[in-house]
């Protein structure tokens, strides 16, 4: 059975943008990062009129989720480098702005990554190093609790100039250049390398588990803290660009398995976010070369994440004629609300919806029944126009 909807119009973003992707070039990525094992789609993001096809898979074997088709490498370096954060952010106000909440922030909620790191058994003089350090929210915050040696990549540049003028050594090319790996070896061995929130935005992820494992001896530690597939919002993974990858905890493992390291910690996993301590066992596995044991499989990987997607979007009930599909920005609950015809009714709906209180803040899209077709997918996202994509 074929599940979809069409979208006519956009309409609550909440603070997400449209990308074309009619002019935007593309490029394929086949396999999954975590094991190399061809993705089988799972959703195609069409348009009829136009052509246009966007597949985003799904793992077999881990249930990782990825798409298929993508903007090129240099598109997404250009993006997250000068167009990650609006102009107003970018002017001077708005900078002065970002690094005064920046300051702020490390005083309140403490990372989980941080809060990880602080119960390590590590030597704080040690180097130690960020993928993704944002604002430097996480280096405050091992700053303040005696970690000496702290460096960051991050690839928005104004976002790296804020954290460099709090005194913390920042480079902006991608994590896994090779310029970034000469530059960070001559800083290293890292005791510890840490992301949040970051992974997920990587376009390589395998190659960036490749390079920390380059950077770190037999010992080291390694926490990575991404969305958990299971509790993240479904048009989030179907169409929020910039989170190319949606993680499970058996991808996520397998993943570091790859590169010589093994699971250490998972208790502060929840069901929106993985939260994952890795120690450095040994070489990284050559391509080609024998491979350590994987991590065990999900059970029926890729049918639960289809139901999860289903669900996720209310695709189960059969829904006739124009609504609005709603979501939630942090759960994975969304609904369709019926508006129309006539428009002044379909509004009179919404409002009554949005003041009942159903869900706080949800951003929403106009949509519509599938078009004829078939993509060949259990779930097809079609466009009235240009396939787009939702952005920052």
């Amino acid at each position: 059975m074929r599940y979809g909807f069409c979208i006519d119009d956009y309409c609550d973003l909440e603070g997400w943008k449209v990308v074309d992707l009619a002019g935007v070039p593309m490029a394929q990525v086949a396999a999954c990062p975590a094991d190399e094992t061809p993705l089988t789609p799972i959703c195609a993001l069409t348009s009829p009129e136009r052509g246009m096809r966007v597949r985003v898979g799904c793992c077999p074997d881990c249930g990782h989720i990825s798409y298929v088709d993508r903007p090129t490498r240099e598109w997404i370096y250009g993006y997250y480098l000068d167009t990650w954060d609006s102009g107003s952010e970018r002017s001077s106000e708005g900078m002065a702005a970002a690094a005064d909440k920046a300051a702020r922030a490390a005083d309140a909620t403490v990372h989980a990554t941080v809060r990880l790191a602080q119960g390590l058994p590590l030597d704080r003089t040690r180097p130690v190093c960020e993928i993704g350090c944002g604002y430097g929210t996480s280096l405050r915050q091992l700053a303040a609790s005696g970690f000496t040696r702290l460096a960051g990549i991050e690839p928005s540049r104004h976002r790296a100039a804020i954290t460099a003028a709090a005194g913390f050594d920042v480079l902006t090319t991608p994590f896994e250049a090779p310029e970034t790996r000469d530059a960070l070896r001559r800083r290293g061995p890292f005791g510890l390398i840490f992301t949040f929130h970051a992974l997920e935005h990587t376009y390589h992820p395998d190659r960036v588990f490749a390079a920390a494992s380059e950077l770190q001896e037999p010992g080291a530690h390694l926490i990575v803290s991404v969305p958990n597939q299971e509790g993240e919002p479904s048009m989030g993974v179907l169409m929020f660009l910039p989170h190319l990858h949606s993680f499970t905890p058996a991808s996520l493992a397998r993943l570091a398995a790859r590169f010589g390291y093994e699971v250490a910690e998972t208790s502060a996993n929840t069901a929106k976010t993985l939260n994952m301590v890795f120690t450095r066992a040994g070489p990284s596995t050559a391509p080609g070369a024998g491979r350590p044991p994987r991590a065990p499989a999900e059970d029926r990987p890729y049918e639960r994440a289809v139901e999860k997607l289903v669900s996720g979007l209310d695709l189960e009930a059969r829904h006739v004629g124009r609504r609005r599909l709603w979501w939630s920005r942090r759960s994975d609950i969304a609904g369709q609300v019926w508006v129309g015809p006539p428009a002044s009714i379909g509004r009179r709906n919404w409002n009554r919806f949005v003041e009942r209180g159903e869900i706080h803040h949800p951003r929403s899209v106009l949509v519509s029944s599938l078009r004829p077709g078939r993509s060949g997918t259990p779930l097809e996202i079609q466009f009235r126009g240009s396939v787009g994509l939702f952005f920052k």
